[in-house]
């Protein structure tokens, strides 16, 4: 007797053990019409596993069931709520939620072009972009490796001796400017005293009588020229004629040349010209 209910409580626990986990897996899988199965194509599953969570804006809406290789791919088989309508600019990415641990999320967006996702083939999920802690190792072995290269090739004795005459140098240089500005300082304040009373003077001049009396003579002799070379440049005056009538110019030359050969010839022979008779 005691053997038979020995045996009933053994089957109750394990009835008990099954409902339990058996009722969060059976809430999740395609079972009710309440979810449906996502097939997505990653290039890297990025340290993804299976259970982790599927989220949706930041909700979760499922779970990952399946992670197969397909040749250099690797297919994520995911359970998701029917009430989330997937279309066609959906896309998937693979989330860091604990960097230390490496605990990772499926991240959905469901996208908004009104067409609906066709489930029947693998969706394409974007490209991971999580840093997993293996990946950071490589990447501060690689950065000893580059400093340890550093020091080898820059920071050796000869550098250091450079680096440190050159810092001596500059100190040097900045002292003898320093002293070079202290020595001058009297220099300095007399030519800028100099300076100052140069352009005290220059204004004085500047706002002076006599050169505003010289400027107005000034403003009148350029009135004068102005008049006289609109006189000459006139077509009414006589000076205006000679300058821009040609056959003017042309006659007044002929009857110069004309009384120049004249002249000429009175030197040559005067009797033609001039008589003189004694009564």
């Amino acid at each position: 007797m005691k053997s038979i209910e020995f045996k009933v409580g053994i089957l109750i626990l394990i009835a008990l053990i099954v409902l339990l986990f058996g009722s969060r897996w059976f809430s999740e899988v395609q079972f009710g019409q309440k979810t449906h199965l996502v097939r997505v194509l990653f290039s890297d599953a990025g340290g993804l596993l299976v259970g982790d969570n599927v989220l949706v804006v930041g909700v979760k809406k499922g779970k990952v069931r399946e992670i197969n290789l397909m040749g250099r791919e690797v297919e994520i088989v995911f359970t998701l709520d029917k009430k989330v309508s997937l279309y066609s600019d959906a896309h998937f990415s693979i989330l860091d939620v604990a960097f230390v641990s490496g605990t990772k999320n499926l991240r959905v967006d469901p996208g908004m072009s009104g067409i609906p996702l066709d489930l029947s083939q693998p969706a394409r999920g974007d490209a991971t972009t999580s840093l997993s802690m293996v990946r950071l190792a490589e990447i501060t072995v690689s950065l000893v490796e580059v400093l340890d290269l550093l020091q080898e090739k820059l920071l050796n004795e000869e550098t250091v001796g450079s680096i440190q005459e050159s810092i001596k140098n500059f100190h040097r240089v900045s002292e003898d400017l320093s002293n070079l500005v202290q020595e001058s300082q009297g220099d300095i304040k007399r030519g800028a005293k100099n300076f100052s009373a140069i352009s005290s003077k220059l204004k004085k001049t500047v706002e002076s009588k006599e050169i505003e009396a010289a400027l107005r003579r000034l403003d009148v002799i350029t009135a004068r020229l102005d008049t006289l070379t609109a006189y000459i440049n006139s077509d009414t005056t006589t000076i205006g004629k000679l300058i821009h009538d040609k056959g003017l110019y042309d006659s007044t030359k002929e009857t110069l040349d004309s009384l120049q050969a004249l002249i000429t010839d009175i030197k040559k022979n005067p009797k033609r010209y001039i008589t003189v008779k004694i009564f």
